[in-house]
């Protein structure tokens, strides 16, 4: 079994998104967002938020998905979504994208393009990202671009999801099947998983059974991490779980409806205020938040700051795991990286 690579499509135009997932692998499950697995020689999965730009915070809700995110220009070249996914990849460090330049056969100024991304984020993480030329109408590049995915996985950044004895799963999502019970969805991000043994939902405290495990639509004992997973689970209806919980072989997690996070700023962005409400990403979490208390953690400095949050339900963290701050009707919409 290999470990699937999840590319996260970022672009403003759903059309050329689609035409582009649609030839880097086969449609799997959609809802707000589709995916797309490609399962031949490697295993990539390749996520399309279908509702954005319209509904911006499936896009925020979901991006820690993604293994290497993949940035989409169209033929007329950056626009405002494209500093809005630079400052989100910057703030939680994304050093391993890729820029796509996809176009549908018409004529593209791509040096120009390219020199322009460059010079606009020379202060990002995101200005090394490769950028590539894609025709769609001719497919012929697309044997380059996962290569390159595969390349840029080899440079993620390595998150610390669990402690060393916990197993966890980040569910994206849930659906009943006839003769089957309560499947899940998700990606396995630390641990082994076996065949039978008892799971603990979080953060509602339940409890299941792994009935059984499939990588693929092919049965399996066991899955480990880096693998993109269905699980059948005895004990549990689908009203009990949704997107953003996650299940674990262990009880010892944090779970809370208050937190105070170290806010790292991002470029170009409003530092929240006392009593507004704003949302916390954790994992694939989004959960509505009440700015408690704000203050710099050294007077003077104005990039980095204390934050206590109260939050609108409980959430389930890991203290080391990345998350990030944002203000939806903000421009831009991310305001920073947030340690826990």
């Amino acid at each position: 079994m290999v470990t699937t690579i999840c590319s996260y499509l970022l672009g403003s135009d759903p059309e050329i998104r689609q035409k582009l997932a649609k030839q880097l692998g086969k449609k799997a499950t959609s809802s707000d967002i589709t995916l797309y697995s490609y399962d031949k020689e490697y295993a990539l999965e390749i996520v399309d938020p279908i509702r954005y730009p319209d509904k911006p915070l499936v896009l925020f809700q979901t991006i820690l998905m993604a293994d290497v995110p993949i940035i989409v220009i169209t033929s007329t070249g950056i626009d405002i979504h494209t500093g809005e996914f630079g400052i989100l990849l910057d703030a939680l460090k994304y050093s391993n994208g890729i820029v796509v330049v996809a176009h549908d056969g018409e004529y593209v100024n791509f040096e120009e393009i390219s020199e322009n991304f460059k010079k606009l984020f020379k202060d990002m993480v995101i200005k090394d990202y490769p950028i590539l030329n894609i025709d769609l109408s001719k497919g012929e590049d697309l044997t380059l671009l996962k290569q390159t995915m595969i390349k840029q996985n080899e440079q993620k950044i390595e998150r610390k999801w669990s402690e060393s004895n916990q197993s966890r799963v980040d569910i994206d999502h849930v659906f009943p099947v006839t003769g089957v019970g309560t499947v899940i969805l998700g990606r396995v991000r630390a641990g082994t998983l076996s065949k039978g043994e008892m799971l603990h939902v979080f953060p509602s405290k339940r409890n299941c059974v792994l009935r059984s495990i499939q990588i693929n639509d092919i049965d399996y004992s066991s899955a480990t991490e880096g693998q993109r997973v269905g699980l059948a689970l005895r004990g549990l209806l689908p009203k009990d779980v949704e997107r953003g919980f996650l299940l674990s072989n262990q009880v010892n997690w944090t779970i809370t409806t208050e937190i105070d996070v170290k806010l790292e700023v991002a470029p170009y962005s409003k530092l929240p205020e006392e009593g507004k409400m704003r949302h916390l990403i954790v994992g694939l979490q989004a959960v509505p938040a009440t700015i408690i208390s704000c203050a710099p953690v050294k007077e003077g400095q104005s990039d980095s700051y204390l934050i206590k949050l109260k939050l609108d339900r409980k959430i389930v963290v890991h203290t080391k795991e990345p998350a990030f701050l944002i203000d939806l009707n903000g421009k831009p919409k991310t305001i920073g990286y947030c340690n826990l």
